[in-house]
């Protein structure tokens, strides 16, 4: 019974490290598997240091930043250091943008690690914009995002001088499309701000709804002038018409 009972616990070791062997065995086949299938399509492993990013977030009621994911893949032979980000909209110029926490940032073969980056794309709601980081010593990468599509229109600005000279009225609309509510703090006229607003300021605008504002202001001296009346939100997002004041 003694050796039947040795020869089962010996059975058993040797079957665990069978189990043990196959899967590294296994494992270093999968590994000789991959880089084969990725060198036959052409693809080198990189020869300096790189960076992949994974994704870029927006918020919709901030805009005035995103957070960006940079991966050194597990294929990197070294450490990156990501040293700058930059930001390019329709006109392709390269626009600088502060990052937290403070670059240059370490990033470890095989980590990942996420940047808020500081830049205003309140005036570039529904656009396709690329982001750009540049990497000491060795290629950075480009990333295409949408941003959060938020519209605001004033439909109407009337300036009638047969009803008053001391107000106008102005309707501001929340596009349909918009992701977000936004919330009007101001309204100005070139760089004049329109106080004692009605309905009174800040007032909440959902998606797909307008408001029609009585904005008190002596606007005689702008008779005959073209002026941008512009609304302002707490979350950043602006809204311009540029109107024809009529004579008196």
């Amino acid at each position: 019974m003694k050796l039947i009972r040795n020869a089962v616990g010996i059975s058993t070791v040797f079957y665990i490290l069978l189990l043990l062997v196959a899967a590294i065995v296994g494992a270093v086949l999968s590994y000789m598997w991959t880089m084969a299938y990725y060198i036959s399509l052409g693809v080198q492993l990189p020869e300096a240091p790189t960076v992949i990013i994974t994704g870029a977030t927006f918020d919709a009621e901030d805009p005035t930043f995103f957070n960006l994911t940079l991966l050194n893949p597990s294929f990197s032979p070294f450490d990156v250091s990501a040293a700058q980000v930059m930001v390019s909209v329709k006109d392709g110029v390269l626009e600088d943008v502060t990052v937290e926490p403070e670059l240059p940032q370490e990033i470890s073969i095989g980590k990942s690690k996420i940047l808020t980056c500081f830049w205003k794309w309140a005036n570039h709601t529904g656009e396709t914009v690329k982001i750009h980081v540049f990497v000491t010593g060795g290629s950075g990468a480009t990333f295409q995002a949408k941003t959060h599509l938020v519209e605001i229109a004033i439909t109407e600005a009337v300036f009638n001088s047969s009803i008053s000279l001391t107000h106008f009225n102005i309707t501001v609309q929340n596009s349909a499309s918009s992701v977000t509510h936004i919330t009007i703090s101001n309204i100005m006229v070139d760089t004049a701000i329109v106080g004692n607003v009605t309905p009174i300021l800040p007032y909440a605008l959902f998606p797909n709804s307008s408001i029609s504002l009585m904005c008190p202001l002596n606007w005689t001296d702008y008779q005959g002038e073209e002026v941008v009346v512009k609304v302002e939100t707490l979350q950043g997002y602006t809204g311009y018409r540029v109107q024809k004041i009529p004579e008196g």
